[in-house]
């Protein structure tokens, strides 16, 4: 599993200088860390790397708003989650959750931000972004416009719309093979279509259709957008827990499961009752 923690280093999407970022990747066995990239090579690396999640502080950061960070969206893979590790509920620093989690680090520095979100997501704190509806658009039309007419306008207007009826039949073909339900509607035109549109009833990631074109026709393929932005936490149900705790001048706290296994585990000094009560909410359900 690979994670991308994402931190604002310099600059500002809304501001005059243009927002440069902090990286940090974390893999099952490795990890590394870059420092000022650019928006466009944040989103080249995610597209070519394709992390399981991109994980922030809030997800705003990558975008000054709601329609260029839809744009942002629509240029990541679709089996990419973006993760905001704080809550939209409760007003939760980065500094006090990553505590709660055992996780240290110098909020002077934005590379280690970016690494304390990695790590956050990677113990399954925070909601993913859900932007798109569980539907696929697909639109299919010409690539080249009619002109203004001439001896040949007829003939011309017929090879094009020609070209949009056959790419829309080889998409509907494709959709058909595949399983998908959708409904479709095309406007007809001399020779054949003007332009089809289908909604399939499928994410993005399991309508196995590019985009393109030929010399005449071509293929938009895009999510639906929601009316809102929402966001879904990662761990949808805690699970029972095993707690040990030790209340000396060094508080202890480790959480098991209940087949016996290591949840997790915090040794601290500056543990007050209520971060206790949330350190152990955050990992599961005691028994």
């Amino acid at each position: 599993m690979s994670i991308f923690g994402v931190d604002i280093a310099s600059g500002s999407p809304s501001g005059k200088r243009p927002p440069s970022y902090s990286l940090f990747i974390l893999d099952e066995d490795s990890s590394a860390g870059f420092h000022m990239i650019s928006r466009h090579k944040l989103i080249r690396m995610i597209r070519e790397r394709q992390p399981e999640m991109v994980a922030m502080d809030n997800v705003h950061e990558l975008a000054a708003d709601r329609r260029e960070l839809i744009g942002l969206l629509r240029r990541m893979p679709p089996s990419t989650k973006v993760v905001q590790v704080t809550s939209k509920e409760r007003s939760e620093s980065l500094v006090k959750l990553a505590r709660y989690h055992g996780i240290a680090f110098d909020r002077t520095d934005p590379l280690q931000e970016a690494e304390a979100c990695a790590r956050l997501a990677a113990k399954g704190v925070g909601a993913a972004l859900s932007a798109f509806e569980e539907r696929t658009w697909i639109k299919v039309s010409r690539r080249r416009s009619l002109g203004r007419g001439g001896w040949s306008q007829n003939r011309y207007t017929r090879k094009i719309h020609g070209a949009v009826m056959g790419l829309a039949r080889d998409v509907e073909k494709q959709l058909r093979e595949s399983g998908l339900s959708y409904t479709s509607r095309a406007v007809e035109g001399m020779g054949g279509y003007t332009r089809a549109e289908f909604v399939v009833e499928a994410p993005r990631e399991k309508v196995h259709i590019s985009q393109g074109y030929s010399s005449d026709a071509q293929v938009l393929v895009q999510s639906i957008e929601r009316a809102e932005l929402q966001y879904r936490p990662l761990q949808q149900r805690r699970s029972y827990i095993i707690v040990g705790f030790d209340p000396g001048t060094t508080t202890g706290i480790a959480a098991l499961s209940l087949s016996g296994e290591l949840v997790d585990l915090i040794s601290s000094r500056a543990l007050s009752s209520s971060e206790v009560i949330e350190w152990i909410a955050a990992r599961g359900r005691p028994l």
